[in-house]
């Protein structure tokens, strides 16, 4: 009489390790995802708030008038309001951490955000220069903490004033 061979059910031990092994590869590589995901939405979103800051001070910067009006000012500054600036100098060293809009009222959503705001004469090579070019940089840098978000520049000339005013537009 020959016996009949039964199935075997169960694993082994080796099998039972070797998949114990396998999902565990398996489930670290999907954290180590999860984790370059997670930090990659949060430079995105870092970097849009950034822009999104950036640009609209850059855009109220560049609405003022190249000069202080019925004057040629060098580059100063102010502190205060922005409301109070009536020339792009005005904007020059200025900073708020959190963002401000131009009343000086916090923009509580960026809270973690500073802006600062740099202009400077600049020579035909855009180099900057002491004297009185007829051409101002002006960059807005926007930081969330100790790391940069954003930054945009602008050129602007006194000639664009003038042929602003000639035209019946501009400031």
């Amino acid at each position: 009489m020959t016996r009949k061979r039964t199935a075997r059910r169960g694993l082994t031990i080796i099998e039972a390790v070797m998949s114990v092994m396998v999902t565990s590869i398996v489930l670290v590589a999907a954290m180590e995802t999860l984790g370059l995901v997670a930090r990659s939405r949060s430079i995105t979103e870092r970097h849009s708030v950034g822009v999104m800051l950036a640009e609209d001070l850059l855009a109220e910067v560049l609405s003022r008038p190249f000069d202080d009006p019925g004057t040629l000012s060098p580059i100063e500054g102010k502190s205060g309001s922005r409301a109070s600036f009536v020339s792009i100098a005005d904007y020059h060293a200025w900073r708020a951490s959190p963002p401000q809009d131009i009343t000086g009222d916090e923009l509580t959503a960026h809270a973690a955000y500073e802006r600062r705001v740099t202009v400077t004469f600049v020579d035909d090579d855009l180099n900057p220069t002491a004297s009185d070019t007829g051409v101002k940089l002006i960059t807005v840098e926007v930081f969330r903490g100790s790391f940069p978000a954003a930054k945009t520049s602008a050129l602007r000339t006194r000639g664009f004033d003038t042929a602003a005013r000639a035209t019946g537009g501009g400031s």
